[in-house]
């Protein structure tokens, strides 16, 4: 989930995970030296960042900082196995990702779900 007002203008951030869920047995720092506290659930990944938007309207992702890895805490994350598939659009010398709209709308009703049961944002 992407906080209210972000100057990226997005409801949510896209993330590859590249290892399992961890539970923190002891502090733990990402590669920006921001701490996660023992006893934290967290997902190791990179971070997927837009691009373009394609013809539907939806954004297209770059996987940009493939050396750097991010930690997400586990009870943020709103969906998982969402399949991606390769832009062929504009620039052309680039891998891009796209989500299909059909997974966009799913993800925006688990985010309107959050919002309402939690009062999130």
């Amino acid at each position: 989930m992407a906080p209210k007002g972000n100057e990226e203008e997005i409801e949510y951030w896209l993330a590859q995970c590249v290892e399992r869920k961890y539970k923190l047995t002891c502090p733990w720092y990402d590669d920006d030296g921001f701490e996660y506290p023992t006893g934290s659930m967290v997902v190791v990944g990179t971070w997927l960042t837009k691009k373009v938007p394609t013809r539907n309207g939806l954004e297209a992702y770059e996987d940009c900082e493939v050396n750097k890895k991010i930690i997400h805490y586990l009870h943020l994350i709103l969906a998982k196995n969402i399949k991606l598939s390769r832009y062929k659009g504009k620039p052309t010398n680039k891998l891009l990702w796209k989500v299909s709209m059909q997974e966009h709308e799913a993800i925006m009703n688990v985010l309107h779900e959050r919002e309402d049961t939690y009062g999130i944002k």
